[in-house]
């Protein structure tokens, strides 16, 4: 609309709309580019520019693909291409890509203003600034990569760019305009550089599919509408340098869950929060002396919220239509509250409100689910609709003086429900205008505060309270006003993961297991309140060696077992000889015709167990292994079977396949002459360890075998 006004006023005004906007122009690639001279000195510079400075800017638009060159010749002297000027491509809705040379500097406003079938940009490596508008409706473009020289991005420069899917913004970019991104509809993630110090106002307004992005811990502010509609935003952090968010910063951010407010943070802006639906709790820090109007209005899954003592207002509409609200403090600083401020909290059924509270505003509660209300002794005045909640059962006023109400204050509150005031002003109240509906009156004889607990997940009902939740509560009970500071002492449910060895006991904690299962113990806390204690308890399970076998060979002993522990120890005549993770063991420190028994333990983690003992005399084999045989077992591991062969071996082999259990798979005999070879098939065995037992007529030796 603003671009026709302008049209028209030129046709009124006479001026000429074909006016030159250049010094000269030059046909490059079939495509006629316009320049201005910027410097007619050493260095010499031109800018490309438009061929009218007014609309329209073209007789004949730029179409297709544009190469800007980095140098031109004019009048015998050779310019730089060192900036594309204001409104250089203005509405050239036909092209299609554009190559910017690294002699250039800057891009100037509304550059490429409304370039719709723009796909391709090449940015030069050396640009320094971009301006207004300067890509705004180049909704063709996906991706730009802005290069590290960067320093400003001017306001609305990308915007409308509704097809952009990521851009990275360098953080050399000290300067970020306001609505830089706004209504870049697909754009889904995108970080802030760590240069800046605030978000600007609507950076990120109406990008629907922003998912994620960061705010740096340089920034103070978070500007108007920076994340205005962000639907589907569901990850940001706050940084703890954050000392303001704008007005409707956060509207319609729907899916946002919850986030932390910092301590630094002072002022939260109007509506900066409106339509937040996934929040469920807040918790704003005692720095925040400031809550704009309606700044959390329509919360609708907020259910908690915690205000600080630093601010003395509530404001217009703050916590609106959040009917899902249960639980709010309100903070002794506070002194009025505003209208609307609660109104539509159909889950609200009590609130503690401040000690000096003086005014209550127009529909502060209308259509709030409160069962009952306290006003403080402060108290002056009621709005219109302020306490029109159909569900009060009782109303409690501490104010001598009947605060003023205005008409129809109490609208929808049954006038019989009893209405307790101090014992001097139970005439006063009657007569009172809008008061005087009431007609159950009663007088607070006494005042008492009690503070007392009660163990969580039951229900205190004392003094003629009915709650599971800790607080302060204003009662009356036999006439007394009771002012009830009730606190909850924890129920403690612990877990406990343990494990032990196998054949051990857990006897911690007042358990007694000695089996893998869940087990509880309830006790009592000082304050008579159950401590439910789980123990999770896992029994490890480690495989005694087994299977011993001692062979001579040679000039030494070969122990062999069946184990899957993760290590052992060798002990021989119940001496710790040394450590393998095999299940083959060398013991070549031996005599012969000396007895040696052995013996192994087996470790598993913190766990261990022990063989029995085998013994035999060393013979020596020096005369009948001058020629060892010589084993070759491949592959190892297998995943079906392995080929075994024998050399330097005569006369019958005997050859025994057993499982880790010691059962016996397969057994074969055979004759050999000097070789012996053969294939081990394993295929519809279970995968695990297996043991090659080879017997000769000189020797027996053991294999390990891994099918997996």
């Amino acid at each position: 609309m603003k671009r026709k006004l302008f049209i028209l006023l030129i046709s009124i005004l006479g001026i000429s709309i074909n006016a030159n906007a250049y010094d000269f122009s030059s046909i490059i690639n079939g495509q006629t580019l316009y320049f201005n001279i910027t410097s007619n000195t050493f260095p010499y510079n031109v800018e490309v520019t438009s061929q009218s400075d007014t609309l329209p800017y073209y007789t004949t638009k730029p179409i297709g693909a544009v190469t800007i060159p980095d140098t031109i010749s004019y009048n015998g002297t050779l310019y730089s291409v060192t900036s594309i000027g204001n409104h250089a491509f203005d509405d050239c809705s036909s092209l299609s890509s554009i190559s910017i040379p690294n002699s250039v500097l800057s891009i100037g406003n509304y550059a490429f203003y409304w370039c719709t079938s723009l796909t391709s940009l090449n940015l030069s490596t050396h640009l320094n600034s971009i301006g207004n508008y300067a890509f705004h409706y180049c909704q063709s473009l996906t991706s730009i990569t802005l290069p590290n020289t960067l320093n400003s991005i001017g306001n609305y420069a990308f915007s409308n760019c509704s097809s952009l899917i990521s851009v990275v913004i360098p953080n050399t970019v000290t300067s970020l305009g306001d609505y830089a991104f706004t209504d870049c509809h697909w754009l889904e993630s995108i970080n802030l550089p760590d240069s800046i110090t605030s978000v600007p106002d609507g950076i990120f307004s109406y990008c629907y599919r922003l998912i994620t992005t960061n705010i740096p811990i340089s920034v103070t502010s978070i500007g108007e509408e920076a994340f205005y509609d962000c639907n589907d935003l569901s990850s940001i952090s706050i940084p703890d340098s954050l000392i303001s968010i704008g007005d409707y910063a956060f509207w319609g951010c729907n899916v946002l869950p919850s986030i932390t407010l910092p301590n630094s943070l002072i002022s939260i802006g109007n509506k900066a929060f409106v339509g937040c639906h996934a929040f469920t709790s807040i918790t704003i820090p005692n720095s925040v002396t400031s809550i704009g109007n309606n700044a959390f209005g329509s919360c609708t899954g907020l259910v908690s919220i915690i205000l600080p003592n630093s601010i003395t207002s509530i404001e217009y509409y703050t916590f609106g239509s959040c009917n899902n609200l249960t639980s709010i403090t309100i903070p002794n600083s506070v002194t009025s509250i505003g209208s609307d401020a609660f109104s539509g909290c159909f889950a609200l059924r009590s609130i503690n409100l401040s000690n000096s509270l003086t005014s209550i505003g127009d529909r502060a509660f209308n259509d709030a689910g409160l069962t009952s209300i306290t006003l403080p002794a402060s108290l002056q005045t009621l709005g219109v609709y302020s306490l029109s909640c159909p569900e009060l059962t009782y109303i409690i006023s501490y104010a001598i003086s009947p605060p003023v109400t205005y008409i129809d204050a109490f609208t929808g509150v049954i006038k019989t429900i009893p209405v307790y005031v101090p014992l001097v002003s139970l005439q006063l109240y009657p007569n009172s205008p809008n008061w005087n509906e009431f007609t159950n009156y009663h007088a607070i004889e006494s005042y008492q505060i009690i503070n007392a607990s009660f163990c969580q997940g039951d229900n205190y009902t004392n003094y003629g309270a009915n709650t599971d939740t800790a607080g302060t509560y204003f009662l009356v009970y036999n006439n007394d006003s009771i002012h009830l500071n009730l606190s909850v002492s924890p129920t403690y449910i612990d877990t406990i993961n343990a494990s032990i060895c196998q054949g051990n006991t857990y006897s911690l904690n007042g358990f007694n297991a000695s089996t893998t299962g869940i087990y509880r113990d309830t006790l009592q806390t000082i304050n008579g309140c159950d401590s439910i204690i789980t123990l999770n308890l896992t029994v490890n399970e480690i495989t005694t060696p087994t299977n011993l076998v001692l062979d001579n060979i040679q000039n030494y002993f070969e122990l062999s077992f069946q184990s899957d522990a993760e290590s052992y120890l060798i002990y021989r005549n119940n001496d710790s000889i040394g450590s393998t993770t095999n299940t083959i063991y060398r013991d070549t420190n031996v005599i012969e015709g000396v007895n040696y028994c052995y013996k192994v333990k087996a470790f598993d983690g913190d766990c261990e167990t022990e063989s029995i003992e085998i013994c035999q005399v060393f013979t020596g084999l020096n005369d009948i292994n001058l020629n060892p045989i010589q084993i070759t077992l491949y592959p190892n591991p297998t995943s079906s079977s392995s080929k075994l062969e024998i050399e330097n071996v005569e006369g019958k082999v005997e050859i025994t396949i057993t499982d880790i259990s010691g059962r016996v798979i397969q057994r074969m005999i055979a004759r050999a002459n000097n070789k012996f070879e053969t294939t081990l098939d394993l295929t519809n065995q279970s995968k695990g360890i297996y043991f090659i037992s080879i017997v000769t007529d000189k020797t027996k030796r053991t294999e390990k075998l891994i099918l997996k």
